[in-house]
């Protein structure tokens, strides 16, 4: 094997993958006598309030409810899209209201007008920017940006 077609991420436990043709990826992990919960309390036991991108999905609605269990002062922000006026992603604006109502968590939806964004040609700001081809993640990035200036969100 070529160490040039390696890529380590992280230091161990990470991940390590094979970019040859016969590619592979490897995780490495350690053996925990810890729940999830109590891992995820040592990454955030110093944060007690936290910003939290909700979209609305199963990963997010995880993280949302994982920080409810530890008693965090949670901050939920969703982003919704439009084109010409129609929103987009509603399913999943309404799921990220509606759990946030259920548990009382403060939350706030930033428009996003991806018609201008994209025949502006932002996304290939947040491409460059951030080394990616990807229209979809360029959203991502252009979001997290809002984040930081409209509610002076640093991480």
């Amino acid at each position: 094997m070529n160490n040039d077609n390696m890529i380590a991420l992280g230091s161990p436990p990470g991940i390590e993958i094979d970019m040859s043709e016969t590619h592979y990826v490897k995780t490495f992990a350690k053996t925990s006598t810890s729940t999830l919960l109590e891992e995820v309390n040592k990454i955030l036991a110093n944060k007690f309030n936290i910003n939290l991108a909700l979209s609305g999905g199963l990963d997010s609605q995880f993280s949302l409810l994982m920080c409810l269990k530890l008693n965090k002062n949670i901050t939920a922000f969703t982003y919704r899209t439009s084109w010409n006026g129609i929103y987009l992603n509603t399913d999943d604006v309404y799921i990220a209201e509606l759990l946030c109502k259920k548990y009382n968590v403060s939350h706030h939806i930033i428009d996003i007008d991806l018609n201008n964004f994209f025949n502006t040609n932002q996304h290939f700001k947040y491409g460059e920017k951030f080394f990616n081809s990807s229209p979809q993640l360029s959203v991502h990035f252009y979001f997290i940006e809002l984040l930081k200036t409209k509610y002076n969100i640093d991480h």
